[in-house]
């Protein structure tokens, strides 16, 4: 790590010329995140300046967010870009506030369920990195209005979990605070009436697990699903479904999807026993598909229950994909904590500034190959398409 001595003849203060080609080392990557700067009274030495100039350096560069000193630890590198009023945040905290989950799932709020929680993590990451502090709160379905306390009012920010409505939305913007959604009304075009947000790419994991099933030889693909229909994601993880298929000249079987109504272990059991009691009352019959996509976990289970009961094994018999994380399941996954961190980005550049044009950032789906699928061995007789 090399750095260049002062120029003292420039009329500009020691200390910005100093936090100026620091910041341009942080910035171009030179300096690379999550490294520690020499001591004080080192760096000042080698860049010859006064202690005085060099803390006063440092300190600015603490402010814009480049920097976390840490008492008998250090100086490190936490950020490669400046962080809107860092000050403020830092002041005032922000407000994770978290809506009602749908009526689809089967978790009470989102700090149960497994995806949010992680979501969370990564917010908590952001704020700890910014020495601030983050306030929880959760509506309870019923509201008019928000209700904040004196504190909750002064906050910088929202991220917001959980929105499902036009009226929450509403509530949301009655507040005069600025804020970032995490997911999306059933609408895309919220975006247009000035929101930011972040949302999952539905579409993508439903074509990867879909063409991957094909590759693997496999045509007769259980789709499994809560809905097809009414809000956005549904009908994107549907059309990513329909074009793996149209791509490998695979007609669409409606006979193929089911839908659940919620996210039930229960109900997806009922209904791919169904399904199965279909191909034969005999259980050494084969069923009429050879591979499953499920899109979500409960629903995950009760597929695997049905199958358990007519003696069929995962994956000799039928491979299974799901969404979130079960272990060993080839799934479709992403980084959720990254999620978190990219809300809170979003929302400390909304605080900065009001004007920005509103960003739909999206997340990358990934395909994680595990232990439930496989080549396709016996083609199963296909059942016959529901007219």
């Amino acid at each position: 790590m090399e750095f260049q001595k002062i120029n003292f003849d420039n009329s500009k203060p020691l200390y910005l010329q100093v936090s100026d080609f620091l910041e341009k080392k942080i910035t171009t990557g030179e300096i690379k995140v999550g490294e520690k700067l020499p001591p004080e009274k080192d760096l000042r030495k080698t860049i010859n300046v006064s202690i005085d100039t060099m803390r006063e350096a440092l300190s600015k560069l603490e402010k814009h967010g480049y920097l976390s000193r840490r008492p008998n630890h250090g100086t490190f590198v936490i950020s490669s870009s400046p962080v809107a009023e860092t000050g403020s945040i830092v002041k005032n905290g922000i407000c994770l506030l978290m809506f009602p989950m749908g009526e689809t799932s089967t978790y009470p709020d989102v700090l149960a369920h497994p995806q949010g929680a992680r979501i969370i993590k990564g917010i908590e990451e952001k704020v700890r990195e910014q020495n601030s502090f983050l306030i929880y709160k959760t509506l309870n379905g019923k509201d008019e209005e928000i209700p904040f306390n004196d504190r909750e009012k002064e906050v910088s920010g929202l991220i917001t979990m959980g929105c499902r409505s036009q009226q929450y939305l509403k509530m949301l913007k009655k507040t005069g605070i600025p804020f970032v959604m995490v997911d999306e009304l059933p609408s895309k075009a919220i975006v247009d009436n000035g929101v930011d947000v972040v949302v999952d790419d539905d579409f993508q994991g439903a074509y990867l697990a879909t063409r991957y099933l094909i590759k693997l030889g496999h045509r007769n693909i259980l789709f499994l699903v809560e809905s097809c229909n009414h809000e956005y994601f549904r009908v994107e993880r549907f059309n990513g479904y329909k074009l793996a298929l149209k791509e490998n000249s695979i007609p669409l079987d409606k006979g193929l999807v089911i839908e659940t109504g919620r996210f039930d272990q229960d109900l997806s059991f009922t209904m791919v026993n169904g399904l199965l009691d279909r191909s034969g009352p005999d259980l050494s019959a084969q069923p009429p598909f050879t591979a499953i996509f499920c899109v979500s976990n409960s629903l995950c289970m009760g597929a695997m229950k049905a199958l358990g009961n007519r003696g069929l094994r995962i994956p000799d018999d039928v491979s299974i994909i799901t969404v979130d994380d079960l272990p060993g399941f080839t799934q479709v996954t992403e980084d959720y904590e990254e999620k978190g961190r990219i809300a809170f980005k979003l929302l400390t550049e909304r605080i900065e500034n009001k004007n920005l044009e509103p960003r739909r950032i999206v997340v990358p789906r990934k395909l994680v190959i595990g232990t439930s699928t496989g080549k396709l061995k016996k083609r199963a007789p296909k059942l016959a398409a529901v007219k």
